[in-house]
């Protein structure tokens, strides 16, 4: 089974009932307000305790992946995700382990990643260790109150998955019956109680739904840089970075039960099918690494291709995400009993915002621009690039065969505490190395047609390089316009 996870976060069974019970003595957290309010609330039922573990999950995963939250808060968070049993963590816990500039955060979330781990490896054993994982997941819904909840996990089961058919249908009635009850045991199928049918929070779910395929397309993103800076690599003699720093996010799977998601089915579609081109992206690179030897010529052509193929889809997907109209429109509610105070996330004694130095901000945005102007103005590398890809597209020929290719700028490193502050610079940064890095491999490829005699053959190629590159420095372009230090 493929799991969602690299294989160094790697952990033995022996370990996970060690982990999951020091879990409350690790973290500090037996005064989460949160699960204060689970314990107040002891006849919850299921969707609102399921509900209000959605929420936690939810915030937590935003104060980890927010690098301007305290050190003690992301740690934390991570601790928590870890402990919580919710798949969807998993991408934002891996971003953690690699790339948040805490050592300290970054072991938590190691931490974490283990601790998920140990729930597939459980969900895989004997039918013991899987009762003990799923009392283990209630405990943590139904707030640490030991009590079973009236049905299982289903979210659980169905990104988890591995277990058998039988199996489900197994824990499904032993989960029906609470633990400790005389019930009689069940020997015919009349005998199955009838399950009243739970109202579900559909603009939550979609909410939910759409706050995991950002979570996908920012991975893949990051995925289809580090493939396209391996096709740079072999291109221009260098070595490949072995082994592949990939997230490698697994396609997701939409619930075809709920008609209120039925509008995400197309965006699901468009990126499962950019997740099943880094698959084929990454294959050669893998074996390259293993063997020692770069892919050919020939393979790097129709990587190229694969990958603008990919690279022209997230935009398009991000525009689909960003429809209001995917989420449902909020419905009043019947009046009710006066529930009690909604207990707000946790939060620490407040800080300090940490300041930089408005010129160094200033600096960078300056630089970013600068670049972007450059290759865009009359004399710059994209635009003459683009003008010599339609001469050859329109007429078969162009001059620039005979001209000398003007300089593309070196990538630009920003500062890290602008990283590290501003997201929206960083990205904007990672769009304008994509674009120069797109107009490396386009005057590459220029040249090689010049001197191979096929620039019409490879025309229309280029002409998608160059407009891939073009589509990168817009989208840096708009996000340094509303940049202020």
């Amino acid at each position: 089974m493929t799991t969602p996870f690299d294989d160094d976060f790697d952990t033995s069974f022996d370990d996970f009932d060690a982990d999951f019970d020091e879990f409350d003595d690790d973290l500090g957290l037996e005064d989460d307000d949160f699960d204060t309010a689970l314990e107040r609330d002891d006849d919850a039922d299921l969707e609102e305790l399921q509900r209000r573990h959605q929420e936690r999950t939810s915030h937590y995963m935003k104060v980890l992946n927010n690098r301007k939250n305290p050190v003690k808060q992301r740690r934390e968070a991570a601790y928590w995700l870890g402990e919580s049993g919710e798949p969807e963590a998993i991408p934002i816990l891996k971003k953690a382990a690699r790339n948040d500039p805490d050592k300290s955060v970054r072991e938590a979330a190691i931490y974490a990643l283990r601790q998920f781990k140990a729930l597939q490896l459980a969900l895989q054993g004997s039918p013991e260790e899987q009762d003990r994982v799923m009392e283990l997941l209630e405990n943590v819904v139904r707030g640490k109150m030991g009590r079973r909840l009236p049905v299982p996990l289903q979210r659980m089961y169905m990104i988890m998955g591995g277990l058998f058919a039988s199996f489900l249908v197994l824990l499904l009635i032993g989960l029906i019956i609470p633990s400790g009850s005389s019930a009689p045991p069940i020997t015919d199928v009349a005998d199955l109680p009838t399950l009243v049918p739970q109202a579900v929070d559909t603009r939550l779910m979609a909410q939910q739904t759409r706050d995991a395929l950002n979570t996908m397309r920012t991975l893949l993103t990051d995925d289809l840089i580090t493939i396209q800076r391996q096709i740079d690599a072999v291109n221009t003699g260098n070595a490949l970075t072995c082994p592949l720093p990939l997230n490698n996010p697994q396609p997701y799977v939409l619930d075809t039960t709920v008609a209120e998601l039925a509008a995400f089915a197309p965006i699901v579609e468009q990126l499962n099918g950019v997740q099943a081109d880094l698959m084929t992206l990454q294959a050669p690179f893998v074996e390259a690494c293993n063997s020692g030897t770069p892919p050919p010529a020939e393979t790097i052509t129709q990587l190229t291709e694969t990958l603008l193929r990919a690279q022209r889809a997230l935009p398009d997907i991000q525009v689909a995400l960003d429809d209001p109209n995917l989420i449902p429109a909020a419905t009043a509610a019947a009046p009710e009993a006066t529930p009690e105070p909604t207990v707000p996330p946790p939060t620490d004694t407040p800080v300090p915002t940490p300041t930089l130095d408005p010129a160094v901000v200033r600096t960078d945005l300056a630089q970013l621009q600068f670049i972007i102007d450059d290759v865009q103005a009359q004399r710059g590398a994209y635009s003459i690039l683009n003008r010599y890809w339609n001469d050859a597209a329109q007429a078969g020929q162009t001059l620039g065969c005979r001209e000398p290719q003007p300089v593309v700028p070196d990538n630009y490193v920003i500062n890290e505490r602008v990283a590290e502050l501003y997201p929206d610079i960083e990205t904007a940064a990672e769009n304008v190395n994509l674009g120069l890095d797109l107009l490396r491999q386009g005057w590459d490829m220029f040249a090689q047609s010049c001197a191979n005699n096929t620039l019409i053959q490879d025309a229309q190629l280029g002409l998608t390089v160059v407009s891939t590159a073009g589509q990168a420095f817009s989208t840096a372009n708009d996000l340094l316009i509303n940049q202020q230090p």
